[in-house]
């Protein structure tokens, strides 16, 4: 099988500041515009690959400000939105766009379930495995440090409410380091 990376295409995810002391875990679907080669430019001209329909304009720098300001891990998504959106369930039918803003995606027409299936096992589950790992990784060093492992294997509506409980003590420290930054 034929694969839609090739060499020359960036990974599809970035990490940044993977070892920061936030307990906050930033993700960003929408950061970045590119596009596999294999792809060339999805039939459409420049201009609309730096549109809005493309990715999120700004939102990159903005995230890797917050994830330095915070010290907190960020994990991105690299590729376009419009190649596969990672915002969206991987089967919904506007997870790879026909038409975005009333711009039709010529490049996205009439594929086959074999390219589907490259974007979503190249693009999609990198992504969303590698935001799954980070979050499991930080639910186990957050349970060992309170010796709690034992809930890894049995998980009840209580444990559940602590998740929650940890959770929201996690936003007052998102709030103060927003609030004390210079951003």
């Amino acid at each position: 099988m034929t694969t839609l990376l090739a060499d020359g295409d960036v990974a599809p995810l970035l990490e940044r500041n993977a070892r920061g002391t936030s307990p906050i875990l930033l993700t960003c679907d929408h950061y970045g515009r590119l596009l596999p080669r294999k792809l060339g430019d999805l039939g459409l001209p420049p201009s609309e690959l730096e549109r809005h329909i493309a990715w999120d304009i700004g939102i990159a720098g903005v995230a890797e400000r917050l994830a330095d300001a915070l010290d907190a891990h960020l994990i991105a998504q690299r590729y376009s939105r419009l190649v596969i959106d990672c915002n969206r369930p991987h089967q919904s039918a506007g997870s790879i766009p026909l038409i975005s803003e009333a711009t039709a995606i010529p490049g996205n027409a009439g594929l086959s379930q074999t390219e589907i299936a490259q974007r979503r096992t190249e693009i999609f589950a990198p992504y969303h495995d590698c935001i799954r790992r980070a979050l499991d990784a930080r639910r186990l060093d957050e349970m060992e440090q309170h010796g709690d492992r034992a809930h890894l294997a049995h998980r009840d509506e209580r444990d559940q409410q602590q998740d929650v409980a940890r959770e929201e003590r996690a936003r007052r420290p998102l709030h103060d380091s927003i609030s004390a930054s210079s951003m």
